[in-house]
């Protein structure tokens, strides 16, 4: 039997790895959620140094702001 990732052409690593960022995910989600609730405020350009220094949260700006547009925190009124 062929293996799927000769087939696809792919690395079996790749093939089997699983997401660890799930969590990392779950953890900014919590905390951008938390801080906005509380700085009703407070847009994106703030709560991220106030992660980063005070809770000492060390995610990728990148996937911060992704997480951020996608909990809809970005079209608060």
């Amino acid at each position: 039997m062929v293996s799927p990732c000769r087939g696809f052409d792919v690395s079996e690593t790749c093939y089997r790895s699983s997401s660890e960022l799930d969590d990392d995910n779950e953890q900014s989600a919590d905390l951008l959620i938390d801080l906005t609730k509380s700085k009703k405020t407070w847009c994106f350009g703030l709560c991220l140094p106030h992660l980063r220094n005070d809770r000492r949260h060390r995610g990728n700006h990148k996937r911060v702001y992704r997480i951020y547009c996608d909990l809809e925190l970005n079209l608060r009124p």
